[in-house]
């Protein structure tokens, strides 16, 4: 899903592996592969990518968003609307509870496949971010 949604939204703004990485400091066979599904991708390289495309994860019809590196946020704030626990969380998503709780608080990144786990959990999709003031 996230591999596909980077894709995508490359194209829509006429960016290129190699300019995408220049611009990053990212390596082309790196992203290459991990386009591929054959690699994955650091943490804050995702969210430099996703920051530089100007994307972002929010809920089917909602008009509020947060830049890719709040993220964790607005998933945090649904766990605590649904009044879950983090290891009722970790219980349905299989992602550990000691990694679930360091991500919401925002002390460390997660993986890819981790991360589409929770997208897809929280209902969320890879979007053109666009600020609510605007």
């Amino acid at each position: 899903m996230i591999r596909e949604r980077i894709e995508e939204h490359m194209h829509q703004r006429g960016v290129n592996q190699t300019m995408l990485c220049t611009l990053l400091g990212l390596t082309v066979q790196n992203l290459n592969a991990f386009l591929r599904g054959r690699r994955s991708m650091p943490y804050k390289h995702l969210m430099k990518i996703m920051a530089y495309l100007k994307v972002t994860a929010a809920y089917e019809g909602e008009d509020g968003m947060v830049p890719a590196n709040m993220i964790h946020l607005l998933m945090r704030d649904r766990v605590s609307k649904q009044n879950k626990k983090i290891i009722e969380l970790s219980a349905e998503t299989g992602i550990n509870r000691c990694v679930l709780s360091s991500y919401f608080n925002g002390k460390r990144g997660i993986t890819v496949e981790q991360l589409e786990t929770l997208l897809v959990f929280f209902g969320m999709d890879i979007v053109k971010f666009q600020n609510a003031k605007a």
